[in-house]
């Protein structure tokens, strides 16, 4: 029942396209790793034997790792080891990107600031000093997706949701501004606007091409971990050869559209939709205990600002953000059917 139906349907939808996929083994492990393993990790969650879903547990594992990921990025910083990329010096850590880092800790960050003020005495200030790590590790990835999508997205929603958070949320805007002004005139800062040359023109060709994919191929997609194949080989556009070996179209819609199809499309849609639907009615409707309402907060928050941060970037199909999407996702639905089970 509740979110246990999309879930399985996207899922059939991922074994079914994998199968009528060109290149099956990549499909196939595509399909473990982004499809199966995060809908068997959700019906764990969901359909756990626990009385009662321990919301701190597992905030304590994902705040865990995150710092020591963080950890690494700075270290990384501090030895010399950041690439320079338009003017700007970017970690990576352990990740194969620094936006796929800026990925992952943007899911974080609002469950740590959610926690540092609204949580309980003893686990707020642990939580201040991950904050801080991870929050600069974030910052170094120069991700624009993170800094002017995600984080504001974060912010907003935030404010909005809860007003004890408003003066938090102030400060910490005035702080990223502040920081981030050193290096405004950085070529990957100015060239933002260009659609003429540069990161931008990119990456309007390369929708244009993901949309074209889409377009042949509307009932099956391309399949799970394919687009790489399709897009380097046929569909990439002559003036966009400086990025051929790109193995998603930076955009959750194309990305659904190109790896599943329409009907995987709809599966994802109404799986999502209904995920903040069912989340952002409870915050409103139902008062949670506080051992359960700023992480609760928190991972909705940050489920819903990767999901705008993936309109320009991944969102969902990589081996982290499926755990992380697929957690908030449990989350919502476990607490669903404890506030069930009690009324």
């Amino acid at each position: 029942s509740g979110l246990d139906y999309p879930v399985l349907l996207l899922l059939f939808f991922g074994l079914f396209y994998a199968l009528g996929a060109e290149r099956k083994g990549f499909a196939f492990y595509d399909f473990r790793t982004v499809f199966l393993t995060p809908a068997l990790f959700y019906w764990l969650v969901v359909h756990g034997e626990r009385a009662k879903l321990n919301l701190p547990g597992l905030s304590d594992a994902l705040v865990l790792g995150s710092l020591l990921i963080s950890l690494i990025g700075l270290a990384q910083f501090t030895s010399g080891g950041a690439y320079f990329v338009e003017g700007v010096p970017r970690i990576s850590a352990l990740f194969g990107s620094a936006n796929n880092l800026a990925l992952y800790l943007g899911r974080v960050l609002p469950l740590l600031l959610s926690i540092v003020v609204l949580g309980p005495a003893p686990r707020r200030w642990l939580y201040l000093l991950a904050l801080i790590p991870i929050a600069a590790a974030a910052f170094l990835t120069f991700s624009k997706g993170l800094i002017l999508v995600s984080v504001p997205a974060s912010l907003l929603l935030l404010a909005i949701l809860q007003p004890r958070m408003r003066k938090a949320v102030a400060v910490l805007f005035v702080v990223g501004v502040l920081a981030l002004l050193p290096f405004l005139g950085a070529t990957r800062f100015t060239d933002l606007l260009n659609t003429n040359s540069g990161t931008t023109f990119l990456r309007l060709q390369l929708w244009r091409s993901a949309w074209q994919m889409f377009l042949d191929q509307p009932w099956l997609g391309v399949g799970p971990d394919n687009f790489l194949y399709a897009y380097r080989s046929i569909y990439a556009l002559p003036v966009a050869w400086e990025e051929l070996q790109l193995s998603h179209p930076h955009n959750l819609f194309l990305d659904l559209l190109t790896r599943t199809g329409l009907f995987g499309f709809l599966a994802g849609i109404w799986l999502l939709s209904s995920t903040l639907l069912h989340g952002f009615r409870s915050l409103r409707q139902y008062p949670l205990p506080n051992t359960q309402y700023p992480y609760f907060l928190g991972l909705l928050v940050g489920l819903t600002a990767g999901l705008f941060h993936g309109l320009i970037d991944n969102s969902i199909f990589l081996v982290d953000l499926a755990i992380l999407t697929y957690l908030a996702i449990a989350v919502v639905e476990r607490l669903r059917r404890e506030r069930a089970t009690a009324s």
